[in-house]
């Protein structure tokens, strides 16, 4: 059987992996790698091991990402907030729909028993390998590359969904997009800037600036 293509993973991805082993890893089922090979993954080549401990590590980054932005972005809240806040983003319904975003489950490699049972589509599977993808991108490129997927497909996204935003002037960031979707006025209309750090001005009549690194943009509607 001819190999998946990954490079369409890598550049949903945003990186291109050195090591190519992590990236496979990343994506094989226990079911896979011991119906390939039953000798005992410490002896295996990473490309022919299971994902569950990049599985294990990816959890680890994912919390420590996501905890740290929080931090950082909402200094007003409480431990218990934050908390709630965190357990939302870093749920098992969230980063399936995620996982779905980067069609996650036609990528997997599964034993047979496992694809004949639907396994490409089970939600425990697709977060799993999510997380351990987040492991590889982690060991493959630092912590930078790692956090700037998580933050930018994970987090921000999210954030933005939820209303929240550490920003007194957020509120009218999300009355921008009611008006923008009730108008069906394009985004770059409003806004300009990265998937990472995005940034508006809105005169209304005076000037409410969000925090970010991104270029500016401008908008007079009166909401």
């Amino acid at each position: 059987m001819k190999p998946l293509d990954l490079s369409p993973l890598e550049t949903a991805l945003g990186h291109i992996f050195v090591r190519r082993d992590l990236l496979e890893q990343a994506l094989t089922h226990s079911s896979h790698a011991h119906e390939s090979d039953p000798v005992p993954d410490d002896v295996r080549p990473a490309s022919q091991r299971d994902n569950e401990q990049l599985e294990f590590l990816g959890d680890a980054v994912l919390a420590f990402v996501t905890s740290q932005a929080l931090f950082q972005r909402f200094p007003g809240y409480h431990e218990g907030k934050l908390s709630k806040l965190r357990a939302h983003l870093v749920s098992a319904r969230h980063l399936q729909q995620i996982a779905q975003q980067l069609e996650l489950g036609k990528y997997l490699r599964l034993g047979r028993g496992e694809e004949k049972s639907g396994g490409r589509n089970k939600a425990a599977l697709l977060v799993n390998t999510l997380e351990a993808l987040l492991a590889a991108l982690y060991l493959d490129a630092g912590l930078e590359v790692a956090r700037g997927f998580i933050l930018a497909r994970i987090v921000d996204p999210e954030l933005v969904h939820l209303g929240a935003e550490a920003t007194e002037t957020f509120p009218v960031i999300i009355r921008l997009y009611r008006v923008q979707n009730r108008l069906n006025i394009k985004s770059e209309h409003l806004i300009l800037g990265s998937e990472f750090q995005k940034q508006i001005l809105f005169l209304r009549p005076r000037v409410l600036r969000t925090s970010g690194r991104s270029q500016w943009a401008e908008t007079s509607l009166n909401i």
